[in-house]
């Protein structure tokens, strides 16, 4: 079993390791529990080996159960870029990134109707467009908050970017997220949603949040998140599965789910 040989390989990784560095809580307490299992199958082993070997185990088992207790936790740090760019938009309220928008985005800003007082009229998902991370739930999300009705009584603009991994997988879902943006249109009528197939550089993604007005995180599990911090740096609030296990959502307060 493939699932099987990946446990085996961690298994193995963790007995040996001299000290065992994790993203998240939720990566910590797996690894806890496969080495656990791992102290309880070499116990076994012990009451069923020849005396000369009981010793060298027993001391392995003794070091295993210490190492369990010390498995660590660190969080990776937002990276420079990002950080400096996000303190220029909160020290100077003058700073401004709209040059930097993808043109996706700007065009989809200048066909709207909307305020133009209105500074984050987006509601964005940004992830590889990937089974792993989920971003059909970010358009089941969309279609089952009532679609363009809710887009236009809220005044905002759907905005999913993220470089396509499994092909099939993503063009998918790129058909769905249009058809779900632009059902129950009146003919002739318009609601402009936005499409982004590349990762996005630092100014575009600094360009992206500062125009954001929540970040909708989709998948159920990831070691980290590293975009909730991201949205976090530029004052954007996140939604994140609820009971799904996401690294990031421990630093990020107690309005979780």
């Amino acid at each position: 079993m493939v699932g099987n040989f990946y446990r085996d390989k961690e298994q193995i990784s963790c007995r040996f390791a001299d000290r065992i560095i994790c993203l998240s809580e939720h990566d910590r307490d797996m690894l806890q529990t496969l080495m656990q299992d791992d102290i309880e199958t070499q116990r076994n082993t012990v009451k069923r080996d020849d005396y000369l070997s009981i010793s060298s185990r027993r001391s392995t088992l003794s070091a295993m159960s210490k190492k369990i207790k010390n498995v660590l936790i660190l969080p990776p740090s937002l990276r420079g870029d990002i950080l400096d760019l996000a303190q220029k938009n909160t020290l100077d309220s003058n700073e401004n990134y709209t040059q930097f928008l993808p043109p996706e985005a700007a065009n989809a800003i200048k066909s709207t109707t909307l305020q133009p007082r209105k500074k984050r009229l987006f509601i964005s998902c940004v992830v590889r467009l990937s089974p792993e991370k989920s971003p059909h739930h970010f358009v089941s999300l969309i279609q089952k908050l009532g679609g363009v009705d809710f887009l236009r009584r809220n005044g905002l603009i759907p905005l999913l970017c993220g470089a396509k991994s499994v092909g099939c997988y993503a063009d998918q879902v790129l058909a769905d997220f249009e058809y779900v943006c632009s059902r129950g249109l009146s003919q002739g009528s318009v609601w402009p949603y936005v499409v982004i197939k590349h990762f996005l550089g630092p100014k575009e993604l600094a360009a992206v949040l500062t125009r954001t007005a929540i970040n909708i995180h989709p998948c159920f599990y990831d070691a980290y998140g590293m975009t909730l911090v991201e949205s976090a740096a530029f004052g954007v609030p996140s939604i994140v599965n609820n009971g799904g296990k996401v690294g990031a959502v421990s630093l990020l307060g107690s309005g979780k789910g």
